[in-house]
């Protein structure tokens, strides 16, 4: 398991961006990220419209705000709606496994008969969610990411993310795609 601070590769160290320039895009993606969450906590909705909605106004803000380059706003603005659409993604799979296996009207049938039922479709619902969870969310090196796990998609090595930063190539076999989870 190796941490987010890999050194890549001296023939791949020419592509990557300047310590300081990648310092001020991890910045430039968790402002539009808080200011985006900002948002999303006062409509109190998660849809994808809201989740577009919320970082075009992080966008708008950074512009104003000029801090960072328009080039720094508009990557960090793609990666954040990526990681935000994502995260709703697998929560809207979540809730409609729960909805669907807690139905209201079971409750008429009989506590032991529902309990019974419940637990068995949750075992396989559970099973047919984690399958279709599986589905991952594929980032790329050069690519800046919240915090989380990536899985290198050659040889499955893992990089634990804890704060945002630029994705590097994989330490053990310098691939440049990835798996992402939380």
């Amino acid at each position: 398991m190796t941490e987010q601070n890999t050194t890549p590769p001296e023939d791949e160290k020419s592509e990557q961006p300047n310590a300081e320039a990648d310092a001020q895009e991890k910045r430039a993606y968790d402002d539009l990220a808080d200011r985006a969450g900002e948002y999303l906590k006062r409509t109190q909705e998660v849809t994808s419209e809201a989740i577009a909605t919320a970082v075009a106004q992080a966008r708008q803000a950074a512009h104003a705000a000029g801090e960072f380059t328009s080039d720094q706003v508009e990557r960090a603005s793609k990666y954040v709606n990526r990681d935000l659409l994502d995260i709703q993604r697998n929560s809207d799979r979540a809730r409609t496994f729960f909805t669907k296996t807690l139905e209201p009207s079971r409750l008429r049938n009989g506590f032991l008969a529902l309990a019974s039922d419940v637990l068995e479709r949750t075992g396989s619902s559970l099973s047919r969610l984690s399958d279709r969870l599986e589905a991952p969310l594929m980032v790329h090196t050069g690519e800046v990411t919240g915090p989380g796990t990536l899985t290198c998609a050659g040889c499955d090595s893992e990089m634990r993310f804890k704060d945002s930063g630029r994705i590097p190539p994989c330490p053990r076999c310098h691939k440049t795609e990835f798996k992402k989870s939380y």
